[in-house]
């Protein structure tokens, strides 16, 4: 009797439960889109619920609980009065602040108006309006006192940043880049003559592997207090780059597939078409502009008083083709050279190049965390032939939040880019200054000199062939053909961190950056070059042929611990507080040699060469190791009155492996 009892008391007691409790059901959206991982809680009681990736949910409500609590990254938190229906659907609104913020060093967030110092942002958008292959050239003219320049206009070529003008005797005023926290190496690790154009300054600075397509935001820090927390580093200026997959989004799930295709055209001086080669309206083979009056008549040799042969006449037999070349023999009027104007002969040589660019981009978010994934492939061909660059790209982000106040984040990119061109160098108008250069020579070439319809190599030993018989000047279109500098790279970088809230107004964060790459260089031009200059050191082994090759490995390490916190102390005073330590170590191993005599014409192999040696012609070392550490204290504190008034006071310290002991 007593167990029957006991059953019938357990049956009522839970059919009274199930009288007391309900269940609740809905779907919660945004912006017109399912919110996926929102959070909905029951207000004074414990338990909850999260949407599927509908945006449904189902929550279990005690008795005597009357609301429901809705909130979702990005949104303003809704709370509903439950009515007798068993149904709710919320529709939150957007949380957009209107006070603009900006990321800052260190990657900390603050109201524009609450900084001290010049900072530039640029959003997508912007970078969206001037589409560039390289990052950096899309930054040209988007911040005051900014100098970007190019080295060469080359697809892939260099480019310079300068900040706060020249500050340092080894010419290097590159800034410090950021890229998700973390710095990366920018360097463009030139091979060639350092510090002067002689022998060309093309190489690419490694910023080049970042996909513009990637980019969320970039911030760039022109004062000394804006890069005060980077230390040493940042001594000349920084730029912030927040890319796609290291931000978070507010929406359920992002996904954009773009594609651009863009000409290229090089611009020439304007020519005259009067005047042949010579000077003072006399013609001769010169490298001048200023000789005989082009009207349909053979000039005559004053001295000699006999016709001009075919600039080309000493390349007869090498070219049977051309019939003109042996005809034009000089021997009677008739058979006398007459100057005709190529009106084109320098337009010519260069052509339009293009530029494709393929993006696609998706993402996924929620309360739960964000994942983003990137591809990009980039192909672009320079106004010259055989100036090339290809770059892919590959980047995966994502956080995740583990409980209400641990978060992890981590975004790692891999990026491979090629690029080369023919050898560019300086010029003063009669030959290069230094190594090859297409360009040295081109925008001399006498206007009835056919430079793209005659020929400009050699059948038999591949050297050069020219007007200038006397082989003091290399034709353009053979460098074109027979030089070359490339730079082959396979880069990865990543930044991982975890956040811990200690209390609602403090948090720990922990930083760990990785940026690592390979480069593999060459240089070559093959041999029977000349015209290159002996003083004040002697460049002229680039005529035998030359090869050079490096192996370039890049690593850094970057380590961030930080404390941070924002609290109101009184109704019209706040304070936030960021204090911390970053250990940084980079190193930098390049293997390298430079043969010159080539032996047999068109084969680019060192043993194909008769002089091997570990430094250039100019004598710097083509191999080497350095490894730097830094460890650097900082802390950043700021005050602020009613949000109009504040006070900022920061400082770092480095201890650097570089400076020298105390003695």
């Amino acid at each position: 009797m007593k167990r029957l009892l006991t059953t019938l008391a357990l049956v009522f007691a839970g059919f009274g439960l199930a009288l007391a409790q309900r269940t609740v059901t809905g779907t919660v959206t945004g912006d017109g889109e399912a919110l996926i991982g929102a959070s909905v809680a029951v207000k004074g009681a414990s338990g909850g619920a999260r949407t599927d990736v509908d945006g449904k949910y189902s929550v279990q409500v005690p008795a005597g609980a009357t609301t429901l609590v809705f909130s979702y990254t990005g949104y303003a938190t809704q709370e509903v009065t439950l009515g007798p229906s068993n149904v709710v659907d919320v529709v939150l609104k957007s949380n957009t602040q209107l006070e603009e913020v900006v990321v800052t060093a260190l990657g900390i967030r603050r109201d524009k108006k609450a900084l001290g110092y010049a900072s530039t942002v640029v959003s997508a958008a912007e970078i969206a309006e001037k589409p560039e292959t390289d990052v950096a050239r899309a930054l040209i003219g988007r911040s005051p006192g900014v100098v970007i320049t190019n080295s060469s206009g080359l697809a892939g070529s260099g480019t310079k940043i300068n900040i706060r003008g020249v500050s340092t005797i080894s010419g290097n005023s590159q800034p410090l880049w950021i890229v998700d926290g973390v710095p990366i190496n920018s360097n463009a690790n030139e091979s060639n003559d350092p510090n002067r154009f002689n022998d060309g300054q093309v190489t690419p600075t490694r910023n080049l592997d970042i996909d513009p397509n990637n980019i969320e935001s970039i911030s760039i820090l022109r004062g000394l207090s804006a890069t005060t927390l980077y230390g040493s580093q940042g001594r000349n200026g920084v730029i912030l780059v927040t890319t796609k997959t290291g931000a978070s989004s507010k929406k359920r799930y992002t996904a954009s597939v773009s594609q651009s295709f863009h000409l290229i055209d090089a611009f020439v001086p304007e020519y005259q078409n009067k005047w042949s080669n010579g000077f003072d309206g006399d013609y001769g083979e010169f490298f001048s502009n200023w000789g005989y009056v082009m009207d349909g008549r053979a000039p005559r040799n004053a001295a000699t008083g006999n016709w001009f042969r075919h600039p080309y006449w000493e390349h007869r037999n090498l070219f049977p083709e051309y019939p003109e070349f042996a005809n034009i023999d000089g021997s009677t009027e008739a058979k006398g050279y007459i100057p005709v104007a190529q009106p084109n002969n320098i337009k010519d040589f260069f052509q339009t190049g293009n530029s494709l660019t393929t993006s696609v981009n998706a993402g996924v978010s929620g309360d739960i965390g964000a994942f983003n994934v990137a591809f990009n492939r980039t192909s672009e061909e320079g106004y010259i032939k055989n100036n090339d660059l290809g770059r892919t790209t590959i980047s995966i982000g994502g956080v995740a939040n583990i409980t209400k106040k641990l978060r992890f984040n981590a975004n790692f990119t891999y990026a491979k880019t090629d690029f080369k061109t023919p050898t560019i160098g300086a010029g003063l108008g009669s030959n290069s200054n230094g190594g090859p250069s297409v360009f040295a020579n081109l925008f001399y070439v006498p206007r009835n000199i056919d430079l793209m319809g005659w020929p400009y190599q050699n059948p038999i030993t591949g050297g050069p062939v020219y007007y200038r018989n006397g082989g003091d000047i290399t034709n353009p279109r053979w460098l074109l053909e027979n030089s070359r500098q490339g730079s082959y790279t396979n880069r990865f970088f990543s930044s991982m961190g975890a956040t811990y809230d200690i209390l609602d107004w403090l948090k720990l964060n922990y930083t760990l950056g990785i940026d690592t790459y390979g480069e593999d260089q060459e240089y070559y031009v093959n041999k029977g070059a000349t015209g290159f200059p002996t003083t004040p050191v002697d460049v002229s082994p680039f005529g035998t042929g030359l090869y050079r090759t490096n192996s370039i490995a890049n690593t850094i390490f970057d380590h961030t611990v930080r404390l941070s916190g924002s609290r109101n102390l009184t109704d019209a005073i706040d304070i936030s507080a960021n204090i911390g330590v970053n250990g940084r170590q980079d190193t930098y191993e390049q293997q390298g040699v430079e043969s010159t005599g080539q032996i047999v014409f068109g084969v680019l192999e060192h043993r194909n060469f008769a002089n091997h040696n570990t430094r250039d012609l100019r004598g710097n070392e083509l191999n080497g190791y350095r490894r730097q550490i830094w460890l650097g204290a900082f802390a950043d504190v700021t005050l602020g009155y009613k949000n109009y008034l504040y006070l900022n006071l920061q400082g770092r310290n480095d201890w650097s492996s570089a400076h020298e002991k105390d003695y």
